[in-house]
């Protein structure tokens, strides 16, 4: 079912299949990817109980193995909607048997969205419901529509000059290899898209000191920013087919990398959330 929000001059489209933002407008632009199938099928998924890929798809929990599909399995969920406004809705998501037999641990995830002043407001609040403490890593992947043409000429700013390199990735294995790093951005704060960024993956940035990213087109008619106030890293993704889209993704984690073990709580960056405890991320898009 698709659940539309409205601003005065906005408009957003959210599926209760993921919870997942399927079109933001204003003024009648569209900003978010289409889920042309030829690209890439999604749009907007909500990444949970893990960014990225496990070994050979599976990880180790409480001495057992549980296969756990690339970014977690919560997109594909249906949610329950729990409270509903024009400018606003909030669903929810909490784990049955099948869940269970690939992520055993028990939760609420909630996924709220707000407009205010035509500014998207994306809300993920996890909530520990188990006895125990609940290992996560969380995020947004959402995609935003490209002209074809604009693409190579695109500039992406962040809020402050950054000194970043981001890991290698294995085809093979889907891992990422933190030994083999590639420099990017030298104390600069800016850099210009370009469609070979993605001949292999994604672009990691871990541990930035940004909490906001601006995208503007070379005709200056696409601008918009991203802020990410609760999350430290961020990833751009595209595919190799040269689409017209790009992702933007805060994250609080990423791929299992090559010299980690199977054990999933001990993994990179993983949120070890304490029982009855909640924890909320945030992520707000504004069109300039």
């Amino acid at each position: 079912m698709n659940i539309t929000i409205h601003g005065d001059r906005t408009r957003a489209v959210i599926d209760t299949v993921g919870a997942q933002l399927t079109s933001f407008q204003k003024n009648g632009k569209e900003y978010i990817w289409n889920g042309d199938e030829a690209y890439w099928k999604g749009r907007a998924p909500l990444l949970f109980p893990f960014v990225g890929g496990l070994r050979d798809g599976k990880t180790l929990i409480d001495g057992k193995f549980y296969e756990m599909p690339r970014h977690g399995f919560i997109r594909f969920r249906e949610f329950a909607v729990l409270s509903r406004s024009e400018n606003a809705v909030t669903l929810r998501y909490t784990p049955d048997e099948a869940t269970k037999e690939v992520y055993p641990f028990d939760f609420a995830f909630d996924a709220s969205y707000v407009i205010e002043n035509d500014v998207l407001t994306s809300k993920i609040t996890v909530t520990n419901t188990d006895t125990r403490p609940l290992p996560y890593t969380v995020g947004f992947h959402t995609g935003y529509y490209i002209d074809p043409e604009d693409f190579d000429h695109c500039r992406l700013t962040l809020e402050k000059p950054e000194t970043v390199s981001y890991p290698a990735a294995v085809v093979e294995s889907g891992l990422l290899d933190f030994t083999r790093m590639t420099p990017f951005l030298n104390n600069e704060d800016s850099f210009t898209l370009n469609h070979h960024f993605f001949d292999v993956d994604a672009i990691v940035m871990t541990n930035l000191n940004s909490r906001s990213v601006m995208f503007e087109n070379p005709k200056g008619d696409r601008r918009f920013k991203i802020e990410f106030p609760d999350f430290e890293h961020l990833v751009f993704w595209s595919t190799a087919k040269r689409a017209p889209f790009l992702c933007i993704e805060p994250v609080t984690g990423c791929c299992t990398t090559t010299e980690e073990n199977d054990v999933f709580e001990e993994k990179r960056d993983m949120t070890l959330l304490a029982p009855n405890d909640s924890r909320s991320y945030t992520c707000r898009l504004t069109v300039l």
